[in-house]
């Protein structure tokens, strides 16, 4: 029966490990968005979709 208490609790560890390793890992965040428009505002991409959008 202790085997079993020692094995929950490394397996609960584990769990909350990864969760939170995916709840950091969120790509959802403000400073994400940010950073993507960023890179599309340099890399030109933001224009080019803003001229194609007013030929249409």
């Amino acid at each position: 029966m202790k085997w079993l208490l020692k094995a929950f609790k490394k397996l609960s560890l584990i769990l909350v490990l990864f969760g939170l390793v995916a709840f950091t890992g969120c790509e959802g965040t403000e400073s994400r968005e940010q950073v993507d428009d960023t890179v599309e505002e340099l890399s030109g991409k933001k224009n080019i979709e803003h001229n194609t959008r007013s030929l249409i």
